[in-house]
């Protein structure tokens, strides 16, 4: 297992290329910003673990027929826009607060 940078774009191209696909692991990764998931076999969806390097951009996840979704871990700047189709939702997300310097 290895860290790894995708761009925008290329999920589709797997994808499409894996039409009977029912189940998705993406863990610890980086450099998508829209996830479109238009397969309607996909049904499981797994996210632990992503790293967003550019803060000013968000990961947007479409991903109409999905019926499981699980959001795992560290995964920052993401905006969920259709899951129509979620039946079964798990979010077990670990959140890094900042509080300043410690007043003396």
């Amino acid at each position: 297992m290895f860290d790894m940078e995708f761009t925008d774009g290329v999920m589709e191209k797997v994808l499409s290329g894996c039409p009977n696909l029912e189940y998705l692991v993406l863990e610890d990764f980086s450099g998508i910003y829209r996830l479109k998931i238009s397969s309607m076999k996909l049904r499981e969806l797994i996210i632990r673990e992503y790293k967003n390097e550019n803060h000013d951009l968000e990961l947007e996840l479409l991903a109409p027929y999905i019926k499981k979704l699980q959001i795992v871990g560290l995964c920052s700047e993401m905006r969920i826009i259709n899951v129509a189709s979620l039946v079964t939702a798990m979010l077990c997300l670990y959140f890094d607060f900042y509080l300043g310097e410690e007043q003396n």
